[in-house]
């Protein structure tokens, strides 16, 4: 029973596990960590080799952009002290540390919003929200503008 609930764990790992942040171009489930944006690109977030990140918004203005790091495991981050609201993602920008979980759903990568320290400054910091709530589409390279 122990050897089964010991595989049933790793097995639980491996699916829940998007990929591994030291390697970004291997491939964990079939998908591959990149650059992803929403469907008219005005959000695109990039996660690059050796844990580098990169965010763009165009909004009306002109392009923004934020660099940072970003690094993904099982339980990354965490919400509350008992640790039930986990997130697998963790991006640094700046002094922004920003909490999310990743999921491959489909051809999509979800992001959903887990928290964000200093509390509030990913979104205060107009347009530069990387830390919300996004489905993103996978993008062959960084957009030029």
């Amino acid at each position: 029973m122990f050897k089964f609930a010991l595989l049933l764990s790793a097995c639980t790992f491996w699916l829940m596990s998007p990929a591994s942040g030291a390697d970004t171009d291997s491939e964990k489930g079939g998908v591959v960590w990149g650059v992803w944006s929403d469907p008219d690109q005005t959000n695109v977030y990039a996660f690059l080799k050796n844990n580098d990140f990169k965010f763009r918004h165009r909004g009306q203005g002109k392009p923004s952009a934020l660099e940072g790091a970003w690094k993904t495991a099982l339980g990354a981050c965490w919400s509350d002290k008992n640790r039930e609201q986990t997130g697998n993602v963790l991006i640094y920008v700046n002094t922004v540390q920003c909490c999310m979980t990743a999921e491959f759903l489909g051809s999509n990568l979800v992001l959903t919003y887990v928290w964000d320290r200093p509390a509030g400054a990913a979104n205060n910091a107009d347009p530069d929200r990387f830390c919300q709530n996004r489905v993103l589409r996978k993008l062959q390279a960084m957009p030029s503008n």
